[in-house]
Order: C-alpha cells, then sequence, then structure tokens
C-alpha cells in the first residue's frame, strides 16, 4: 500500500510539473491532454514496479498490487514495445503480466532467468500475447522445469500470425537440437536486421553490392535514384522481384510508397491484394476442420 501511495504521489507530481501548476496541487477532473500522459506515465510505473510487486507485502497486497499494475500496463494503448526484467519471477506471475499486455503491442522482450516457471505457464502466455505483435524475444536461461514441450506449444500458438520468435534456452531442459535452431534462427535475424534492406534491393534489382571498404575505395562509385530503380522493377513482368521490390520500397517508409507513379502504385496493391489472399487461404488451412 505504501508502493502504492508513493506511485499516485509521484504521478500528481510529474502531471503538475508538466502543466506548469503548483507540484501538490489536487489534479482537477478536467485535464485534457494531461490525461494521456497521466496514462503512460501509469503504465510506466506499473512496468518498473512489477518486479517489486512479485515479492513485496503479503499475499493480498502482491495480488492487489499486480492487478493495479495490470491494468495500467493494458491502459497504454500508444506503447507498441514493453521490455521488462522480471528474473527469479514465480510461475503463477507470468500470467499477471499478460493479463496487462497492451493489444497494440508490436514488441514484447522479456527476461525471465532463473524463473521457476513451467511449461504450462509458457503455453498459456503463448494464447494471450497481443494480436498485433510482431516480436517475441524470451530470456529463459536456467528456467529448468521448460522442457520441449513448452517451446513446442509457444511455437504452436502463433504460428497462425506472422510472429518472429526469438529464445535464450541454456540452462533448460529444451534439447541441443532445439536450443542449436533458436541460436541459428537469432543469427539469421540479426544479420537481416544488419543487411536486410540492401539485399533486398540486391534482388529486385539484379545486382550485387559491394560491402568490403577497402573494395568500395578502389572502385568508380555513381549514385543510383534507389527508389525510382525499385519502381520500375516493381511494373516488370516478374512476379517475384515486383514483390522484393514492393517490399524495398516499403522498408524506405511510407513517402517512398506515396510517390509512386500511378502504374507503380496500382501494380503495388494488386501485389498487396494477391498476398493477402494466400495469407487468407494459408490460414484457412492450419484452422480446425468441424
Amino acid at each position: 500500500r505504501r508502493a502504492l501511495t508513493m506511485l499516485e504521489d509521484a504521478r500528481v507530481r510529474l502531471l503538475n510539473g508538466f502543466s506548469g501548476r503548483p507540484l501538490l496541487s489536487p489534479l482537477s477532473d478536467d485535464r485534457g491532454p494531461l490525461t494521456e500522459i497521466s496514462t503512460r506515465l501509469r503504465a510506466f510505473f506499473a512496468a518498473s514496479l512489477w518486479l517489486g510487486a512479485s515479492w513485496t507485502g503479503d499475499g493480498d497486497s502482491r495480488n492487489e498490487l499486480r492487478a493495479r499494475c495490470s491494468e495500467a500496463l493494458r491502459s497504454d494503448q500508444r506503447r507498441r514495445a514493453l521490455h521488462l526484467h522480471l528474473e527469479g519471477l514465480g510461475d503463477e506471475q507470468l500470467l499477471h503480466i499478460a493479463e496487462g499486455l497492451p493489444q497494440e503491442l508490436q514488441e514484447l522482450r522479456l527476461w525471465l532467468r532463473c524463473a521457476s516457471i513451467q511449461d504450462e505457464e509458457l503455453a498459456a502466455l503463448s494464447k494471450v500475447l497481443p494480436p498485433g505483435l510482431k516480436y517475441v524475444w524470451l530470456d529463459l536461461q536456467h528456467c529448468r522445469n521448460i522442457t520441449d514441450g513448452g517451446v513446442e506449444a509457444l511455437v504452436d500458438n502463433v504460428s497462425s500470425r506472422e510472429v518472429a520468435i526469438d529464445l535464450s534456452l541454456s540452462g533448460t531442459q529444451v534439447s541441443t537440437k532445439v536450443q542449436e535452431h533458436f541460436a541459428a534462427e537469432a543469427f539469421k535475424r540479426e544479420e537481416e536486421q544488419k543487411y536486410g534492406h540492401s539485399k533486398l534491393i540486391e534482388r529486385a534489382l539484379g545486382v550485387a553490392l559491394c560491402r568490403d571498404p577497402d573494395r568500395i575505395k578502389k572502385c568508380r562509385q555513381r549514385v543510383v535514384p534507389a527508389v525510382r530503380e525499385l519502381e520500375r522493377a516493381l511494373v516488370q513482368n516478374d512476379p517475384n522481384r515486383s514483390q522484393v521490390a514492393l517490399r524495398a520500397l516499403g522498408a524506405f517508409g511510407d513517402r517512398a510508397l506515396q510517390g509512386l507513379g500511378n502504374d507503380a502504385a496500382e501494380r503495388a496493391r494488386a501485389i498487396e491484394a494477391e498476398l493477402e489472399a494466400k495469407e487468407a487461404e494459408r490460414l484457412d488451412k492450419k484452422a480446425p476442420k468441424r
């Protein structure tokens, strides 16, 4: 209860500071844009309090603090990424966190090293992940109750969505083969993030980019308007290169796509519709038959 009182007092002081009011003034009902600031601050403090909420006080006070932290986190609908250090977390506490995940979340990173969670909690977490989530990173090192079954359940429950998963699994009961698979996937993803955009451009334009600094110095260099070249590749008859060109253009941002000519814009819409139809067909095949 003391922690909750301190949390509210800090929130009031910060909001009054933002609005230029005396720090200890009571907040009025008509706060206008400060309402959103308040929501985000409550979520920020809730994330900071999570681990303390797992260990502090008696059972009733812990449950109350967890519930309030969960509510505060979930209310922050503008949050797109959430990183929480929860080393040593108890098994029943993971679901409290899952209940508090903002529904607009796109990236989730949880440090759960040495937590006492089991396969069942890992599977339950995977079932309530936000619908728009794109990336999950879990540090499960030395979570000694995690086995191949828990990892398989996690992957199966998100397989119908485009969710990238990175897992750190040393010190668990997970087999060496599965651990090596996720280590290789993590390395591949890191390489793609480092060179992914340039590789898309290579595939779309049918060229090989030189990345060796010493060789670059010896070569003649010419500036190429990449967006315009990709636009030409987009309208070609080769469907594979057209799709890659669209992905490369998307990596430049919305302005690149908005600046496309009429033919290229029409081709982009057709490709997107085709990809959506294929994804819907894939999901339909994976759905259980009645």
